[in-house]
């Protein structure tokens, strides 16, 4: 599973809260809030874009990869 670690980031940058996120980057405060909180599922490339600026990080630095156990999809064969 893929997990956002925008929190860390930004507290490794020197950036607080959330709030102060999102008037760094423009993004609304609610978005941020679930940015922040890990609770975001889907990002559009112009959120990555302002994080990615505003933090002075590549992409990577705000994703973080964990194998975990995956459910079959329904109608999906095992094989």
């Amino acid at each position: 599973m893929v997990r956002l670690i925008v929190k860390e980031t930004a507290e490794n940058a020197g950036i607080k809260s959330a709030y102060e996120l999102a008037q760094r980057t423009g993004i609304p405060v609610r978005s941020v809030y679930r940015i922040w909180n890990g609770e975001a599922t889907m990002l559009g490339l112009d959120t990555i874009d302002a994080l990615c600026y505003t933090l002075e990080v590549p992409i990577a630095q705000l994703l973080r990869y964990e194998r975990t156990p995956r459910k079959p999809k329904k109608g999906k064969k095992e094989a």
